[in-house]
């Protein structure tokens, strides 16, 4: 009984306690006999270990774990090696003034995750499997994930998933993949954010977000090695949505990997489907080396942009050719390919989807570089139409 305190120096410290003595059951609403944990001056990391249930108290069979039974400073990150499975759980982070970055090492399998009272800037980690059914983080404006399998005890892929992300305060966000990571994104609701980036890593993978609302979104930026791949689908139309980079996205066709082929057979590594049909205006789509696919709805403009040294395997569904307003755009201006010299530098192949015959492609090629462009369901009737629809 009594007050208890742990009180650090300035330097790097890392504290660790049981999880079991935060549990505010142990405490009466008016109790001044908290425990006191500072962790001093520097870059500090306070790191629960134990029961999670023994720190969390359940409320209307909802898990709640917080910092009531503590009043603590110094501490930047937060390390949460605590297991809860099949259950709903509210992190109350208030009292952590300073949190800056929440580490997960242990496996997660969640069902209702809400976080509460959090900084408008957070950075959470994880290092092992982790799945939520829905994720509420309503406060924050800033959230970067990271998701790696660094400390896995065996060579086995990290798999990441959410079921339902709702952060109708987040106006900027990232996903980082560092090695072997699977990670998917079923529906994202995020109607103030504005930027999105992800980072696939050498080798990670991403599926989503398949439905969902993000009516600010402007920018999209996705990068990743030649081993790396993504499926990423806007559910609802994002009518703010006018940059989607891909330029440093190497992602590369494995025939070994069944994921990366789509329905019509054409060898890609990244897939993008895209509902423009209530953009507010052009969407421009910066495109580097690697193997992707798109899938175009809707009648507003796409500029396709390609800004690496060469090309790869490149495949368009819904492409509108011709010179007319709204008609889809290739810029190849860095190879010297315009409007005006692609009849003599760009060549044609014109042929059909097997047991579809009405479904027409252009495939493109050139002695400028070494991959191809292909316009699926094209609704051209000529060259001079394919030519137009290159920027000069």
């Amino acid at each position: 009984d009594g007050l208890q305190s742990v009180v650090l120096g300035d330097g790097d410290n890392r504290l660790v306690i049981d999880a079991a003595v935060l549990n505010a059951d142990d405490f009466d609403e008016d109790d001044d006999d908290l425990l006191v944990l500072n962790l001093g001056g520097g870059s500090n990391t306070l790191a629960l270990a134990g029961n999670a249930a023994d720190w969390a108290t359940e409320d209307d069979d909802v898990f709640v774990a917080s910092f009531e039974a503590a009043d603590v400073s110094g501490a930047q990150t937060l390390e949460l090696g605590l297991e809860y499975s099949y259950v709903d759980v509210t992190f109350d982070l208030e009292g952590l003034d300073e949190l800056e970055t929440i580490v997960h090492t242990s496996f997660l399998n969640l069902g209702e995750v809400t976080v509460v009272n959090s900084p408008e800037v957070l950075t959470a980690v994880y290092e092992q499997d982790a799945y939520f059914n829905v994720l509420n983080i309503d406060e924050l404006e800033e959230a970067n994930f990271f998701v790696t399998d660094a400390e896995a005890e065996v060579d086995v892929d990290v798999e990441f998933g959410i079921g339902e992300l709702n952060a109708e305060e987040l106006v900027t966000a990232s996903l980082t993949l560092d090695g072997e990571v699977f990670a998917f994104l079923d529906e994202l609701n995020a109607d103030n954010l504005e930027s999105l980036t992800i980072n696939l890593g050498e080798e990670g993978f991403l599926s989503g977000p398949q439905g969902g609302t993000t009516e600010s979104l402007e920018s999209v930026t996705l990068t990743g090695g030649d081993k790396s791949g993504f499926l990423l689908f806007f559910g609802e139309p994002t009518p703010k949505l006018s940059t989607l980079d891909l330029s440093d996205f190497a992602g590369k066709y494995d025939e070994d990997d069944d994921f990366f082929e789509n329905g019509e057979g054409f060898e890609i590594a990244g897939g993008v489907a895209i509902d423009g049909s209530e953009r507010d205006g052009t969407l421009t789509i910066l495109i580097g080396e690697g193997d992707l696919g798109f899938l175009l709805v809707g009648s507003k403009r796409e500029i396709f942009e390609f800004v690496g040294d060469d090309v790869g395997t490149v495949v368009i569904e819904g492409f509108e050719a011709g010179s007319g307003g709204n008609r889809d755009r290739l810029d190849l201006t860095e190879f010297g390919i315009t409007a005006a010299t692609a009849e003599d530098l760009v060549d044609v192949e014109y042929t059909t989807l097997e047991e579809e015959d009405d479904v027409a492609i252009a495939i493109l090629t050139s002695d400028l570089f070494e991959g191809s462009i292909t316009l699926l369901g094209l609704d051209a009737e000529s060259n001079q139409e394919i030519f137009a629809s290159f920027l000069s």
